[in-house]
C-alpha cells in the first residue's frame, strides 16, 4: 500500500527537496552569471530572445536533472523513517466518521425478566414500599403499549456465589441463603427489622458506643450507675397520662396491631417491649441527674434509646416514644428545685417536641441549631425557624439556629457557639445542663449531610462544661451511622473526664480557603437570628455590631480565648465573608474597634474579586447579581417631602407578627412580611395598589408593578431613617447628583428629567449593584 503522507513530513521533504536542488545547481560548471544573461540583445521584430539565457539551463529541459532526483529520492526516503513517530500530526478524513456509519444498524433492545421476581415481599406488611407491584406494574404497561413484542427478550439465570461475593461478604450470603424456604414470619420480621428502612436506628449503636469507651479507656474512669425505669408519674411531668397509658397498651400486641398502631404516627415504629425500653430510657437518664445534682458525679453520659427530643406531651413522633430530656428537666425542677435548666439540642433535627413542652416555662432554655432548609427538613414545617422564640412568659427562652443549606462543619457550628449559644447561656447562667446529643450532623452520617467531626462535638462539649460548675448530662439522640456516633460521643465523654481531644481545624489552615455556601448561608443565619434575639438577651447587644469607641475605665479588654481564636469569624458586618476567605491587610479608619482596642484587620475587595470568592454559589444559582433600575414610573406616587422623621427596623408584620424578612410599603407605611415568608406585603401591594416597598432586612427597594429592584435619589428621604434606627447612623449618600434636604428629584435616572440628552443607558456610573443570596424553596 502507499505510504501515509503526513503534513509535517510533507513539509520536511519540501523545504529539503529546495535545500538539495540549490545546492547541486550552484556546484554545476559554466553555469551563466546574471552579467552574461544580459549580454545579449531582445529582438523586437522576431520577438524571441536571443542570448538572454543559457540554453543549457536545466529548467528548460524536460528530463530533471540528476540531482533534483537525488533530493527527492532522499526526501522520500526520511518521510518514510518519520512517519511511524509519534509526534507527526496525521491529516483526519472530515468524512471518516459519516464513512463509519455506512454499516451500523439499530439493534433490538434487549429485555429480561422472570415472573418469580414477584414472590419477593414483606409478609407482614402488604403496603411496604418495596413490594412486587414496582415489578409487575412495570411488565403490564409495557404489555399494554406492546413494547415487550419489540424487545429482544433474554433468558434470566442465578448469578453464581462467585459473582455475588464480587461485591458482597461471605457473611451477608450465607445470611440471605439461610432465610431459604422458612415459613416462620415473626422470625423474618425480627431479622428484617434490623436492615429495614422503616428501622433507621441502628439496634446496635449503643454496643458500638460502649465498646468504644472500652477501647478507650474510659469506662475504668466513670462510674457506671445502674438503669431503672421511670414511673408513670415522672414520664408524666413530660406527658399526658393518656399517652402513658397508650403506650403501655403496646405490650404483648401482634405485629399487624403494632404496625396499624405506627401508621396513625409520623416515622414511628413499635414493638411489643417499646414500652419496656421507653420508660428505661427515660428512667436511665433520671439516675444520672440524681447522681450529678447530688454531688456524686461532676457529669453524666447516657448511652440510651429510644431517642426522645421528637415526642410531644400527647403522642410519639420520628422515632421518639418519651422525651428523655424533657423529662429531665422537668424531675430536676420538681425535685431538685432548680430555676434556670438549660437543654442544648444539637441534633441535626429540630427538637419540636422539647420546644412544645417549655415553650411558655422561662424556667428552662431550650437552644437547638439544626438542618431546617426553609422548613422543608424533618419535622418539617415553621417551629424550628428563627422568629419562634416561644409563648406567654417563655418568650425569648426558645433559640431556634436554623441551618437552610447543608454541609455545615465544624467552623459553622464553632461560630454560632460564639455568637450566639454561649453568650445567650452565659447570661441566663444554668444550674444544670442538658444536651440532646443527636450525632446525625457528624460528618459520615447518610442522613444529616453535615461535617461535624468528633473532635468538633469535643470542643462544643467542652465549652459548655463551663457552665453550671460543670454539671452537664449528655443524653443520645439521633445518629444513624454506627462509626461517626462511636467516635463523637467518645470525644465528649473524653473531654468531660478532661482527658487531651484533638483540636479541630478552625485556624489558619481552614481560613485560607474560600468561603462555601454554607458558610456563607450561615452567616445569612445567624444575623437573623441575632437580630431577633437581641430583644430578649442584653449579652447580645454588642455581638456584630460596633463596640464604644471609648470604654469604661478600669475594664479587662484583653481579648478572651473565643474572641482571640475565632476573630476572623466576625458577622458583624458584610466583610465576614471575606474574613473567612484568607489573609488580611490593613484597612484605616474601619471604625470597628474589638475589646483590645485594635482595629481588625479586613481585606477591601473590588466586586469582580468578591464574585470571583463566591464562584461556586454563582454557578449554583444560590447567589446572584442585580442591576436595580435607575428609574421606574411609580417613583411619582412618592411624596419624599412627607416621608417619616424615623422608623422601625424591628416592627413585626401586621398581619401575622412575623419579625423576619419585613418590608414597608413606601405608600402609606404599612410593614407586612416578605414572600419567603407568608407574603403579606405582596397582597398588600396587589389589594391597595401600592407598588413599592423597602426591606427592613437590607434596604433595598422593590417595585412589584416592574417586578424589579430600584435605586434613585428620591428613595434616599425614606430609605435614611430607617437605615438611622438600624444602624445608629445616617446613610451614606452614593448617588452622582447633589443631596436636596426637601429629597424631591426629578424621577429619570439619577434624578436627572427624563428627556435629559444626557440620559442614555449607557452611564452608569451612579449606579449599583446588589448581591442577594436566593432561598431556593
Amino acid at each position: 500500500s502507499p505510504p501515509i503522507v503526513t503534513r509535517r513530513g510533507a513539509q520536511q521533504a519540501k523545504i529539503q527537496t529546495r535545500a538539495m536542488a540549490s545546492k547541486s545547481k550552484t556546484g554545476t560548471p559554466g553555469a551563466p552569471t546574471a552579467a552574461g544573461g544580459s549580454a545579449g540583445g531582445i529582438s523586437s521584430s522576431s520577438g524571441s530572445i536571443s542570448g538572454g539565457f543559457n540554453t543549457a539551463d536545466p529548467r528548460k529541459t524536460n528530463k530533471p536533472s540528476a540531482a533534483l532526483l537525488e533530493a527527492k529520492r532522499r526526501a522520500r526516503n526520511n518521510m518514510l523513517k518519520n512517519q511511524g513517530c509519534g509526534s507527526q500530526e496525521s491529516v483526519t478524513d472530515i468524512f471518516q466518521n459519516a464513512v463509519n456509519s455506512k454499516s451500523m444498524v439499530r439493534k433490538p433492545t434487549a429485555l429480561i425478566y422472570d415472573e418469580s421476581m414477584s414472590q419477593h415481599c414483606c409478609l407482614w406488611d402488604k403496603e411496604h414500599y418495596e413490594c412486587p407491584e414496582r415489578f409487575t406494574r412495570v411488565l403490564e404497561r409495557c404489555r399494554e403499549l406492546n413494547l415487550t413484542e419489540r424487545c429482544l427478550e433474554l433468558p434470566s439465570r442465578s448469578a453464581t456465589k462467585d459473582e455475588i461475593l464480587r461485591l458482597h461478604t461471605e457473611e451477608h450470603f450465607e445470611r440471605l441463603k439461610e432465610t431459604s424456604g422458612i415459613r416462620d414470619d415473626e422470625r423474618m420480621e425480627e431479622l428484617s427489622s434490623r436492615y429495614d428502612s422503616i428501622y433507621i436506628h441502628p439496634p446496635s449503636r449503643i454496643q458500638h458506643i460502649h465498646k468504644m469507651h472500652d477501647d478507650y479507656g474510659l469506662l475504668t474512669q466513670m462510674k457506671q450507675l445502674s438503669a431503672r425505669a421511670a414511673t408513670t408519674d415522672e414520664v408524666c411531668l413530660a406527658h399526658t397520662r393518656a399517652h402513658v397509658n397508650t403506650v403501655r397498651r403496646l405490650l404483648g400486641r401482634e405485629p399487624k396491631e403494632l404496625h396499624d398502631a405506627a401508621g396513625v404516627y409520623n416515622s414511628v415504629y413499635l414493638h411489643p417491649r417499646t414500652f419496656d425500653c421507653a420508660v428505661l430510657a427515660a428512667g436511665s437518664v433520671l439516675q444520672a441527674v440524681d447522681s450529678v445534682l447530688r454531688g456524686e458525679s461532676r457529669s453524666g453520659i447516657c448511652n440510651v434509646r429510644p431517642p426522645g427530643h421528637h415526642a410531644e406531651q400527647d403522642h410519639p413522633h420520628g422515632f421518639c416514644i418519651f422525651n428523655n430530656v424533657a423529662i429531665a428537666a422537668q424531675y430536676a425542677i420538681r425535685d431538685f428545685g432548680l430555676e434556670r435548666v438549660l437543654i442544648v439540642d444539637w441534633d441535626v433535627h429540630h427538637g419540636n417536641g422539647t420546644q412544645h413542652i417549655f415553650e411558655s416555662n422561662p424556667k428552662v432554655l431550650y437552644i437547638s441549631l439544626h438542618r431546617y432548609e426553609h422548613g422543608s427538613f424533618f419535622p418539617k414545617g415553621p417551629d424550628g425557624n428563627f422568629d419562634v422564640v416561644g409563648k406567654g412568659a417563655g418568650r425569648g427562652f426558645n433559640v431556634n439556629i436554623p441551618w437552610n443549606k447543608k454541609g455545615m462543619g465544624d467552623l459553622e457550628y464553632a461560630l454560632a457557639f460564639q455568637q450566639l449559644v454561649m453568650p445567650i447561656a452565659y447570661e441566663f447562667n444554668p444550674q444544670l445542663v442538658l444536651v440532646s446529643a443527636g450525632f446525625d450532623a457528624a460528618i459520615g452520617d447518610p442522613l444529616g449531610g453535615c461535617k461535624v467531626t468528633p473532635e468538633g462535638y469535643g470542643m462544643l462539649t467542652h465549652w459548655l462544661s463551663a457552665l453550671a460548675s460543670g454539671r452537664i448530662i449528655v443524653c443520645l439522640e439521633g445518629g444513624y451511622n454506627v462509626n461517626s456516633i462511636s467516635y463523637a460521643m467518645t470525644m465528649c465523654t473524653k473531654t468531660l473526664l478532661g482527658d487531651p481531644v484533638p483540636t479541630p481545624q478552625l485556624g489558619a489552615t481552614a481560613l485560607q480557603k474560600p468561603p462555601t455556601v454554607a458558610f456563607q448561608s450561615c452567616v445569612e443565619s445567624l444575623q437573623l437570628c441575632l437580630q431577633v434575639q437581641r430583644t430578649h438577651w442584653r449579652s447580645l447587644e454588642f455581638v456584630g455590631r460596633r463596640l464604644p469607641r471609648d470604654p469604661v475605665v478600669g475594664e479587662n479588654n484583653n481579648e478572651d480565648f473565643l474572641t482571640a481564636s475565632l476573630r476572623h469569624l466576625n458577622i458583624s458586618n458584610d466583610d465576614a465573608t471575606v474574613a473567612a476567605s484568607g489573609p488580611a491587610v490593613d484597612r484605616p479608619d474601619c471604625g470597628d474597634e474589638r475589646p483590645s482596642g485594635s482595629k481588625p484587620k479586613v481585606k477591601v475587595k473590588t466586586l469582580s474579586d468578591y464574585l470571583a470568592d463566591n464562584k461556586e454559589a454563582l454557578e449554583q444559582s444560590e447567589m446572584f447579581a442585580v442591576y436595580p433600575l435607575k428609574t421606574c414610573p411609580h417613583l411619582r406616587l412618592l411624596r419624599p417631602e412627607e416621608a417619616p422623621r424615623s422608623l422601625d427596623s424591628r416592627a413585626e408584620c401586621s398581619v401575622c407578627g412575623s419579625t423576619g424578612e419585613n418590608w414597608v410599603c413606601l405608600s402609606c407605611r404599612h410593614v407586612a412580611c416578605g414572600r419567603y415568608v407568608n407574603a403579606h406585603m405582596e397582597q398588600h401591594s396587589v389589594e391597595e395598589q401600592h407598588p413599592l416597598a423597602m426591606s427592613t432586612a437590607d434596604l433595598s427597594v422593590w417595585c412589584y408593578a416592574c417586578s424589579a429592584y430600584v435605586d434613585h435619589p428620591r428613595l434616599y428621604a425614606y430609605l435614611n431613617p430607617l437605615h438611622v434606627d438600624k444602624f445608629q447612623e445616617p446613610m451614606a449618600w452614593t448617588h452622582g447628583c447633589a443631596c436636596r434636604e426637601d429629597g424631591c428629584y426629578a424621577t429619570g435616572p439619577d434624578g436627572r428629567d427624563e428627556d435629559d440628552e444626557n440620559n442614555d443607558d449607557d452611564n452608569v456610573a451612579g449606579s449599583s449593584i446588589c448581591l442577594r443570596l436566593e432561598r431556593n424553596n
